[in-house]
């Protein structure tokens, strides 16, 4: 019984870690208007009072028992009852099964935290699942002989710290660094992101995570900790190089969740049981330890890491294997075939390490840059508005020759065969833009343009579209000063009913309610043109007509929204689609 309860233990701290604190809290926290900064104090107060806890953990123990501490851990922090579970697992289950047990444990909760309705479902309802997983475990905690809790009395001498304790704090610290490094790239990169943790891959993940935390397990009961260990560091090196490279993506996938399972069940089995430590006097303060420099520090510095480069540099893992080396040689004194393996080790990282091109850490815009030459967008549109043409109506304020030439590489365009593309961030939004380049005819009838699907199969799109929406303060005033300078000559209006169809519907609908093909793609859906609202074309006091602002609205779009302009069209034209719009309004028909 005592067995079932460790193990459902150790299966609440992983969920409560897994889901709660890499997922719910963290979306929670981010809901608000200083999100960034906010978020970033708040992550500080979390390793702080994670370090904290670990440090107060044994001291704790000898104060109020194991037991009420693991009880009070899961009621308040989850991480704090693994450091007790942990220094205190010789205590609850046998030495010769805590493997087993960790295994069983750890693969339920990722398994667990892996199923589609919890790892997909909103922030609070992970929470809930988490509150009710926790409150269960505060019931059910393990029985920890109170009398054996610290083994020799107080006047004993201080434990000694085992030889190769700090080796091994070392590998996991290496662990941790990586699979936090990893876990971050993933989570901030969409086309990885679906490549790895993808719906119709969670139930692989879900049995990955299970069956490596129960190989770990059973490996560890015969006292293979490096066999775990050393294959965790390989899995997760791998995977933190493959994780960038996006032909790589799908493989990352497997090897992640192996590498987070052998590691995450050793955590939890090595102070107690494999350290050398006898008691919980002894096995305490090596938890403490371990999870306060290789849980904490390690997954600050993992997290900061991919923040700020955006990757694992080869390097890193190379010196990483490089340390473990000369310790294992060193301290270990490996005979045989080991040297020579960990020298094959090296070299294979070495020759890679020198064969990645370094990282340019190019910001999106730049990527988008390249995007833009490498699919040939130069040979159908021109980036250079002719000053004091029509170009300056159509396309947004005009550069001068001086600013064009600080362009590296100059993209003015071979001809124009579409629109102008200098300034058509201040003409359409990113998400009208995503549209288009999936559904180009949808939204630019008659247009010759291909679908560009291919670009959303990873970051390339969304690269594209930063860097066409990139720009200034300055030509954003411009724009919106030629907009509201702008009035129609007055000719007769055009047939609006047929513009609109062809130019409107899309969005808008056939009969202008707002439900037109594409409308659900947007976050705030087109307007329905029949009842409203219209917040952007009600008639202000002394200002210009209703029919004016319509037409307005329908040449130029309303600058900072969704709706996009049909600057190509005459005057006659915007002002039939204005008259068409006031017809819409005045139907018996609206709803």
């Amino acid at each position: 019984m005592n067995m079932l309860r460790t193990g459902f233990a150790i299966t609440a701290i992983y969920g409560y870690f897994r889901l709660f604190a890499q997922f719910a809290f963290l979306e929670g926290s981010a809901l608000g208007e200083d999100a960034g900064h906010g978020l970033k104090i708040l992550m500080a107060a979390m390793g702080l009072g994670g370090v904290l806890g670990c440090v107060l953990t044994p001291r704790l123990v000898e104060t109020f028992g194991a037991r009420t501490l693991l009880r009070i851990g899961f009621l308040v922090c989850g991480f704090t009852a693994l450091v007790t579970l942990a220094g205190t697992l010789r205590q609850t289950v046998s030495p010769r099964r805590a493997g087993l047990v960790a295994g069983l444990g750890t693969g339920l909760a990722y398994a667990f935290c892996n199923i589609s309705a919890f790892f997909q479902a909103t922030w609070q309802w992970q929470t809930g699942a988490v509150v009710l997983l926790a409150g269960l475990a505060a019931v059910f905690v393990p029985t920890v002989p109170r009398n054996n809790d610290f083994g020799p009395p107080k006047s004993a001498s201080t434990p000694t710290i085992p030889r190769q304790f700090w080796f091994i704090v070392f590998l996991f610290l290496s662990l941790v660094w990586l699979d936090s490094a990893a876990f971050y790239i993933i989570q901030h990169t969409a086309v990885l992101k679906k490549a790895t943790w993808g719906s119709d891959l969670l139930w692989r993940n879900a049995a990955l995570h299970f069956f490596g935390a129960l190989a770990a397990g059973l490996a560890l009961d015969r006292g293979w900790l490096l066999r775990v260990l050393l294959p965790a560091l390989a899995l997760l090196s791998v995977a933190s190089q493959w994780v960038g490279q996006p032909a790589f993506a799908a493989l990352s996938g497997w090897l992640y969740p192996l590498g987070v399972s052998l590691y995450s069940v050793a955590l939890v089995v090595y102070p107690g049981c494999l350290s050398g430590a006898r008691t919980s006097r002894e096995a305490l303060p090596l938890a403490a330890r371990l999870f306060g420099l290789a849980g904490w520090i390690g997954s600050a510095l993992g997290v900061g890491m991919a923040a700020n480069l955006h990757l694992v540099p080869p390097w890193f893992v190379f010196a990483v294997w490089l340390g473990a080396a000369a310790v294992l040689c060193h301290r270990f004194r490996l005979p045989g075939r080991h040297p020579a393996v960990v020298l094959v080790v090296l070299s294979a990282l070495l020759a890679w390490s020198l064969a990645t091109p370094p990282s340019t850490n190019a910001s999106p815009v730049s990527r988008g840059q390249a995007v833009y030459l490498s699919e040939g967008c130069i040979h159908c549109h021109s980036r250079y508005v002719r000053p004091g043409t029509a170009d300056e109506l159509l396309w947004g304020p005009s550069r001068s020759i001086p600013k064009i030439l600080q362009d590296a590489p100059v993209l003015i365009g071979n001809r124009r065969q579409g629109p102008d593309l200098l300034q058509v961030g201040l003409r359409r939004s990113p998400k009208w833009m995503e549209l288009h380049f999936l559904h180009p005819q949808l939204l630019s009838p008659g247009s010759v343009m291909p679908p560009y699907l291919r670009l959303w199969d990873d970051d390339r799109g969304a690269d594209l579209i930063a860097f066409l929406t990139n720009t200034t303060p300055e030509e954003w005033s411009s724009r919106l000063e030629t907009i509201a300078a702008w009035t129609p000559s007055d000719p007769p209006p055009a047939e609006g009913a047929t513009l609109f169809a062809l130019h409107c519907a899309a969005c808008h609908g056939e009969a202008g309610r707002g439900d037109g093909p594409l409308a659900r793609h947007f976050q705030r859906p087109p307007a329905n043109l029949n009842a409203g609202p219209f917040l952007f074309s009600n008639p202000a006091p002394n200002g210009p007509p209703l029919r004016e602002t319509l037409a307005r609205i329908a040449k130029f779009g309303l600058p900072g929204t969704d709706m996009p302009g049909h600057e190509t069209l005459t005057d006659a034209e915007v002002l039939g689609l204005a008259e068409h719009l006031l017809s819409l309004r005045s139907s018996p028909h609206a709803p």
